[in-house]
């Protein structure tokens, strides 16, 4: 198995380790005992990095990846590991802020459908994510060929995208790590990834890394 020294985790609040102890809010928070970043680090002797944030869509999830990257040229032997987000989650610019802001399509009236309807295509968005990942994977290497990149897909995500990359698997009928511990019964009372299903999917990825070449 390849030796690291750091592991990134990027994603929404699955990865971030919302519920294991308490609601976490939406920014990324570090030292969560427990979540897999934790625990995997741990058994790859390496420093874990989380920045995963609640709600985090996969528009978010490639930027902070590839700023965290650009910032970062000097950690070689790094390990990102990516929990691809709900598909329809979005972020937008607001000039107010001064910053990126969760674009909130959660109230299912009228103006939602008609959003939806209009403006989101699965299919297109996969192709959307596939092109971004392919992206983010080249200015990697580009920048620094010792870091390797693993993702994965927290809600669904397509086999076009997942296949396309070094991915990591659930099973066949449970692709998703929300369908997996669905089925495990594994889960918070907030309906997020319980201790057990933490550790489990860190036992999971490291018998993954062991049987990679290198």
């Amino acid at each position: 198995m390849k030796d690291y020294k750091y592991l990134v985790a990027n994603g929404c609040s699955f990865v971030q380790g919302s519920g294991l102890h308490d609601l976490l809010p939406n920014w990324p928070v570090k030292n969560v005992e427990g979540r897999f970043s934790d625990v995997l680090s741990k058994k790859l002797n390496c420093q874990e990095i989380n920045i995963a944030a609640g709600g985090a869509g996969n528009d978010k999830i490639v930027r902070t990846t590839f700023e965290w990257v650009e910032q970062n040229k000097e950690k070689l032997d790094t390990l990102i590991i990516l929990g691809l987000s709900d598909w329809a989650r979005k972020e937008i610019w607001v000039n107010e802020k001064n910053m990126y802001d969760k674009f909130k399509l959660v109230q299912r009236d009228f103006y939602y459908n008609e959003f939806v309807k209009k403006h989101l295509n699965y299919e297109q968005e996969m192709i959307n994510l596939k092109r971004n990942l392919t992206m983010l994977d080249a200015y990697i290497k580009q920048v620094n060929p010792t870091v390797d990149l693993l993702i994965f897909g927290t809600f669904e995500i397509d086999n076009l995208v997942l296949d396309s990359f070094n991915s990591f698997k659930f099973n066949s009928k449970d692709a998703s790590w929300l369908k997996y511990i669905q089925k495990k019964r594994t889960v918070t009372s907030c309906s997020h990834p319980n201790k057990e299903a933490h550790k489990l999917f860190a036992e999971q990825l490291y018998d993954y890394l062991k049987g990679l070449k290198g």
